[in-house]
Protein backbone atom coordinates (compact mmCIF):
# COMPACT_ATOMS: atom_id res chain seq x y z
CA UNK A 1 0.00 0.00 0.00
CA UNK A 2 3.10 2.18 0.78
CA UNK A 3 4.33 2.17 -2.88
CA UNK A 4 0.72 2.90 -4.07
CA UNK A 5 0.87 6.02 -2.00
CA UNK A 6 3.99 6.95 -3.52
CA UNK A 7 3.06 6.55 -6.59
CA UNK A 8 -0.08 8.93 -5.89
CA UNK A 9 1.86 11.75 -4.58
CA UNK A 10 4.87 11.28 -6.69
CA UNK A 11 2.89 11.69 -9.75
CA UNK A 12 0.66 14.17 -8.11
CA UNK A 13 -3.09 12.54 -9.16
CA UNK A 14 -6.12 14.22 -8.46
CA UNK A 15 -8.57 12.12 -5.86
CA UNK A 16 -10.74 10.41 -8.12
CA UNK A 17 -7.45 8.87 -9.49
CA UNK A 18 -5.83 8.54 -5.89
CA UNK A 19 -9.01 6.24 -5.27
CA UNK A 20 -9.35 4.66 -7.88
CA UNK A 21 -5.95 3.17 -8.05
CA UNK A 22 -6.05 2.30 -4.31
CA UNK A 23 -8.95 0.55 -4.47
CA UNK A 24 -8.34 -1.23 -7.32
CA UNK A 25 -7.10 -5.33 -7.38
CA UNK A 26 -3.34 -5.55 -6.01
CA UNK A 27 -2.64 -7.07 -9.40
CA UNK A 28 -3.47 -4.34 -11.38
CA UNK A 29 -2.09 -1.37 -9.37
CA UNK A 30 1.53 -3.28 -9.72
CA UNK A 31 0.53 -3.44 -13.41
CA UNK A 32 -0.11 0.41 -13.23
CA UNK A 33 2.82 1.51 -11.28
CA UNK A 34 4.69 -0.98 -13.06
CA UNK A 35 5.02 0.91 -16.59
CA UNK A 36 6.59 4.18 -14.61
CA UNK A 37 6.21 7.52 -14.02
CA UNK A 38 3.45 9.58 -16.02
CA UNK A 39 6.33 12.98 -15.62
CA UNK A 40 5.59 14.90 -19.08
CA UNK A 41 1.50 13.74 -19.34
CA UNK A 42 -0.48 16.25 -19.67
CA UNK A 43 -3.08 14.99 -17.46
CA UNK A 44 -1.66 12.40 -14.92
CA UNK A 45 -4.64 11.77 -13.11
CA UNK A 46 -6.61 10.47 -16.70
CA UNK A 47 -3.47 8.79 -17.86
CA UNK A 48 -3.74 6.70 -14.69
CA UNK A 49 -7.31 5.86 -15.06
CA UNK A 50 -6.60 4.76 -18.61
CA UNK A 51 -3.63 2.79 -17.37
CA UNK A 52 -6.31 1.12 -14.78
CA UNK A 53 -8.75 0.12 -17.29
CA UNK A 54 -5.93 -1.47 -20.13
CA UNK A 55 -5.04 -3.40 -16.79
CA UNK A 56 -8.49 -4.55 -15.65
CA UNK A 57 -8.66 -6.02 -19.46
CA UNK A 58 -5.32 -7.74 -19.50
CA UNK A 59 -6.29 -9.49 -15.87
CA UNK A 60 -9.97 -10.33 -17.46
CA UNK A 61 -8.10 -11.79 -20.96
CA UNK A 62 -8.15 -15.12 -22.49
CA UNK A 63 -5.67 -17.48 -20.73
CA UNK A 64 -3.84 -17.54 -24.19
CA UNK A 65 -3.10 -13.83 -23.98
CA UNK A 66 -3.39 -10.96 -26.23
CA UNK A 67 -3.43 -12.17 -29.73
CA UNK A 68 0.21 -13.81 -29.71
CA UNK A 69 0.07 -14.44 -33.40
CA UNK A 70 -0.24 -10.76 -33.72
CA UNK A 71 2.85 -9.93 -32.42
CA UNK A 72 1.96 -9.65 -28.70
CA UNK A 73 4.63 -10.80 -27.11
CA UNK A 74 3.36 -10.34 -23.45
CA UNK A 75 6.77 -8.35 -22.38
CA UNK A 76 6.56 -5.32 -20.55
CA UNK A 77 9.14 -2.55 -20.80
CA UNK A 78 10.98 -0.49 -18.45
CA UNK A 79 9.80 3.44 -18.87
CA UNK A 80 14.08 3.65 -19.60
CA UNK A 81 13.28 1.75 -22.87
CA UNK A 82 10.90 3.36 -23.58
CA UNK A 83 12.42 6.90 -23.34
CA UNK A 84 15.51 4.99 -24.87
CA UNK A 85 13.91 4.42 -28.33
CA UNK A 86 11.99 7.77 -28.12
CA UNK A 87 15.06 9.64 -28.01
CA UNK A 88 17.05 7.21 -30.41
CA UNK A 89 14.10 8.33 -33.18
CA UNK A 90 13.92 11.49 -32.26
CA UNK A 91 9.80 11.46 -31.97
CA UNK A 92 8.35 14.58 -31.55
CA UNK A 93 5.94 14.71 -28.17
CA UNK A 94 3.08 14.10 -29.60
CA UNK A 95 4.02 10.21 -30.41
CA UNK A 96 6.26 10.12 -27.28
CA UNK A 97 3.28 10.41 -25.09
CA UNK A 98 1.15 8.16 -27.01
CA UNK A 99 3.52 5.43 -27.08
CA UNK A 100 3.95 6.47 -23.04
CA UNK A 101 0.47 6.04 -21.93
CA UNK A 102 -0.14 3.03 -24.33
CA UNK A 103 -0.51 -0.49 -22.89
CA UNK A 104 2.33 -2.64 -22.08
CA UNK A 105 1.82 -5.27 -24.40
CA UNK A 106 1.00 -2.26 -27.31
CA UNK A 107 3.93 -0.63 -26.26
CA UNK A 108 6.51 -3.61 -27.03
CA UNK A 109 4.66 -4.41 -30.09
CA UNK A 110 5.18 -0.84 -31.02
CA UNK A 111 8.97 -1.09 -30.04
CA UNK A 112 9.76 -5.08 -31.02
CA UNK A 113 8.84 -4.02 -34.56
CA UNK A 114 12.34 -3.15 -34.60
CA UNK A 115 14.17 0.22 -35.76
CA UNK A 116 12.87 3.57 -37.13
CA UNK A 117 16.12 4.77 -38.92
CA UNK A 118 15.08 4.55 -42.68
CA UNK A 119 11.83 6.12 -41.81
CA UNK A 120 10.79 9.39 -43.14
CA UNK A 121 8.76 10.50 -40.37
CA UNK A 122 9.66 8.43 -37.25
CA UNK A 123 6.77 10.05 -35.10
CA UNK A 124 4.56 9.32 -37.66
CA UNK A 125 5.81 5.75 -37.81
CA UNK A 126 5.15 4.90 -34.17
CA UNK A 127 1.67 6.53 -34.37
CA UNK A 128 0.85 3.89 -36.79
CA UNK A 129 2.22 1.03 -35.12
CA UNK A 130 0.16 2.13 -32.37
CA UNK A 131 -2.91 2.37 -34.72
CA UNK A 132 -1.79 -1.55 -36.12
CA UNK A 133 -1.42 -2.16 -32.03
CA UNK A 134 -4.96 -1.08 -31.36
CA UNK A 135 -6.36 -2.85 -34.56
CA UNK A 136 -4.68 -6.13 -33.80
CA UNK A 137 -6.47 -5.92 -29.92
CA UNK A 138 -9.41 -5.60 -31.18
CA UNK A 139 -9.29 -8.53 -33.57
CA UNK A 140 -8.58 -10.17 -30.88
CA UNK A 141 -10.69 -9.25 -28.53
CA UNK A 142 -13.44 -10.08 -31.17
CA UNK A 143 -12.14 -13.74 -32.46
CA UNK A 144 -11.99 -14.20 -28.71
CA UNK A 145 -15.59 -14.03 -28.08
CA UNK A 146 -16.69 -15.71 -31.49
CA UNK A 147 -13.71 -18.91 -30.30
CA UNK A 148 -16.25 -18.63 -26.72
CA UNK A 149 -19.77 -18.35 -28.41
CA UNK A 150 -18.43 -21.50 -30.16
CA UNK A 151 -17.64 -23.25 -27.26
CA UNK A 152 -20.13 -22.82 -25.25
CA UNK A 153 -22.45 -23.46 -27.85
CA UNK A 154 -21.07 -26.86 -28.83
CA UNK A 155 -20.45 -25.81 -32.61
CA UNK A 156 -18.56 -27.81 -34.68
Amino acid sequence: MEDVEAFIYANGLDGRAADALRTCPPEVAQAVMARGTLEGARNPSSAVLGRIKDAQALSCAPAQGLLAEGGFTGRVLSAGEIETFLEEHGCDERAAEALRTAAPEVQAYVIERGSLKDARNPSSAVLGRLRDAASAKAKSGISGEVEAFIQESGVD
